[in-house]
């Protein structure tokens, strides 16, 4: 196993000092699964004081932000090594975080209490230790917590959500003791913060296997997306529709590309449908407005996820407007002469708006029924028709016209009357009435005025 620079300068100077040290956990997981190291992680036998003086006196950059439990992180070598005391945890009372941190003398000790049986393979340069059969459960595959899982998964409840972000991520099946635990202690994950919660929401929705977990596990991400459980089996009763609720958003969610708000907005979409369904006249399920509710729905679920304002904004925006028309109906050919709608478009509800519903409206029309194989043509060609028209850089903003207010004022424009302008040239340039070129432009308004004042 080839380790970094750093990792293997930290693992000679603890060593030279007397110690024992190896990298453990992540990297030498991914190094049996043939996958980048990603960090490198260290423990060692000596306690962190020690550590943070042995490293200061080679001159290194210490940063003893975990010292208290027994962490500290090096930099050397434009890089950040985390070495962790050999340890073991006391009683967690908060299904996170231990009471007491012992340090301990041997590295047995501190492999007992790790996770997963893949995360507490080391290496220490020249050897592996593996007491747990974790290399034989990265061959088979396998999610197997050390010892009894039920114990594992109450000392820290984030390790269910990690179960599953590795299971995502790595396509492995969890071991069915493992398993059972996840599911009789899932409420457990009520007691994890909602930074934690998010991160390894994401891990699980831009994992290679997220499907997999979204339908096997659907329960355990209810407990943090209660919204979801709504939709589960929720029969939409519409020909368009040949799955449940859950199921179209679970597909809808996989369908996109890997950005961790646009398959959380797929994920999330529909969740307004089983508030506002109804069956109408023609004995077909109906959900008027459940785009406005889902959105409302959806801001509640970002802000108990502590979503950064830009990340809600972005989430909100495209469930609200998931169903709406980038190009009406009305326009049978998708050409050239539908930019004036797509600008319309861009002008109402941004860039990133009209990029994520037509993601999402093209991730919809890839897990719906056979019959909208033509609506996944349609919005191919509206997506390339967007793209041409940010490539060209069309106007679709007052910022994007080729004269502002001073040019208004020199004409002779005040107040109110600048903006007014501005935007009547702005709907003219985007219905192509008139090109965005600064002369002409004002000549339109010149004409444009000298018709309002006859």
């Amino acid at each position: 196993m080839k380790l970094s620079a750093a990792s293997e300068f930290v693992l000679k100077t603890i060593k030279e000092s007397g110690g024992e040290a190896y990298v453990v956990g992540g990297a030498v997981r991914n190094y049996f699964l043939g996958l980048p190291a990603g960090d490198y992680d260290v423990t060692c036998s000596f306690p962190p004081e020690k550590v943070r003086d042995i490293f200061l006196e080679k001159g290194c950059r210490v940063i003893e932000t975990g010292i208290r439990h027994g962490t500290v992180t090096v930099r050397i070598f434009k890089e950040s090594v985390e070495i962790t005391s050999f340890r073991s945890d006391g009683k967690y009372s908060d299904s996170r975080h231990p009471e007491s941190v012992e340090f301990v003398r041997t590295i047995e000790k501190d492999l007992e209490r790790r996770d997963f049986t893949v995360n507490a393979m080391c290496f220490d340069g020249v050897n592996f230790v593996d007491l747990f059969g974790g290399r034989e459960d990265c061959e088979k595959k396998v999610i197997r917590a050390i010892g009894d899982p039920y114990l594992r998964f109450r000392e820290d409840a984030l390790r269910i959500l990690r179960a599953l972000r590795f299971a995502s991520a790595l396509g492995f099946e969890i071991e069915e003791n493992t398993k059972a635990a996840l599911f009789a202690q899932k409420w457990l994950i009520l007691n994890l913060s909602a930074e934690r919660v998010t991160k390894e929401l994401k891990g699980i929705l831009l994992g290679d296997n997220a499907k997999k977990i979204l339908f096997d596990y659907r329960e355990i991400l209810a407990v943090v997306l209660p919204e979801l459980a709504l939709c589960f089996d929720f029969d939409q009763r519409n020909p368009y529709h040949a799955y449940d609720v859950y199921t179209h958003s679970v597909l809808t969610c996989v369908s996109t590309k890997k950005d961790f708000i646009l398959r959380f907005a797929a994920l999330t979409h529909d969740v307004g449908k089983p508030e506002t369904f109804f069956v109408g006249s023609d004995a077909a399920g109906h959900f008027y407005g459940h785009e406005k509710r889902g959105a409302i729905m959806c801001e509640c679920i970002a802000d108990r996820l502590k979503l950064s304002s830009a990340e809600k904004k972005r989430f909100v925006s495209a469930v609200a407007f998931h169903g709406y028309p980038i190009v009406p109906g009305e326009a049978k050919i998708i050409d050239e002469g539908c930019d004036k709608y797509i600008l319309r478009s861009l002008n109402k509800l941004g860039e990133q708006t009209v990029r994520d519903v037509l993601s999402l409206q093209l991730a919809e029309a890839l897990s719906e029924t056979k019959e909208t194989a033509t609506r996944r043509e349609r919005l191919t060609r509206i997506a390339a028709r967007l793209d041409l028209i940010l490539s060209e850089k069309m106007a679709f903003t007052v910022k994007d016209l080729k004269v502002d207010g001073n040019d208004l004022k020199s004409l002779g424009y005040d107040g109110r009357e600048i903006g007014e302008a501005l935007n009547a040239l702005l709907s003219a340039v985007m219905s192509d009435k008139v090109r965005n070129e600064k002369a002409e432009l004002i000549d339109y308004l010149k004409d444009r005025d000298s018709i309002l004042h006859h």
